[in-house]
């Protein structure tokens, strides 16, 4: 298998800063043409390193979470390459003070 990476940062934006949260692995990567279509829904995708396993999941995933990053003004983005890895970058923005609850 391949190590996963995770990382959990802040970053400055306006009008308050985002969290953002980094995956990424050193595993088959996904081939350019396949990513306008990742966030699509039941979207599969074969290695796109000429490997005959076939797509794993169900192809929900990321067409769900896109779509509730957005209702809280987050982003998610992917960037990758065939055989060398793939990175996902989410970004949230910190919610102001007076919107948490208190519990």
């Amino acid at each position: 298998g391949t190590t996963t990476r995770l990382s959990l940062g802040w970053r400055d934006g306006r009008p308050r800063r985002n969290a953002v949260v980094t995956l990424r692995d050193g595993g088959r990567g996904i081939a350019a043409a396949d990513l306008p279509l990742l966030f699509e829904r039941y979207s599969r995708f074969a290695a796109g390193t000429g490997e005959a396993d076939p797509p794993s999941g169900h192809g929900l995933g990321l067409w769900l979470v896109k779509p509730v990053l957005e209702r809280h003004h987050g982003t998610i983005i992917c960037e990758s390459t065939p055989g060398v890895g793939t990175t996902f970058v989410i970004t949230l923005p910190e919610a102001p003070p007076d919107s948490v609850a208190d519990s």
